[in-house]
């Protein structure tokens, strides 16, 4: 039997991406998922990744507050800080809907069902 490894997010944006360049471009950000129970609502922090031409498309057309649908994998990893191992998890974003509505405003070129790629 075979594995999945498959994340699907739906969220805000909370800042605008940091974006290395490099031999191949990467964005990195972050969205905000909210959950109701009970009448309460619960935000989960999610740690976006996006290479090449997604990062590029990220770079371009998505900021603090912007809508986005995620498809993409877990990554965990860790690294070590003042002698103590630091963890992580990641979702390593594969394919990027960006889904806030058209304004003129805030150039936004485009509306979800345009998007280049």
């Amino acid at each position: 039997m075979s594995s999945m490894n498959v994340v699907t997010l739906v969220g805000n944006m909370g800042k605008d991406p940091k974006i290395f360049d490099g031999t191949i471009k990467v964005a990195k950000f972050s969205i905000a998922t909210n959950e109701f129970v009970k009448k309460e609502k619960k935000t989960e922090w999610h740690s976006i990744v996006a290479f090449g031409k997604t990062a590029e498309i990220i770079e371009a057309y998505a900021k603090k507050g912007s809508k986005i649908g995620i498809l993409g994998r877990l990554s965990n990893g860790s690294y070590e800080k003042d002698g103590q191992t630091v963890y992580y998890t990641e979702v390593i974003a594969n394919n990027v809907q960006l889904l806030s509505p058209k304004s003129a405003s805030d150039g936004n070129k485009f509306e979800s069902d345009q998007i280049p790629f």
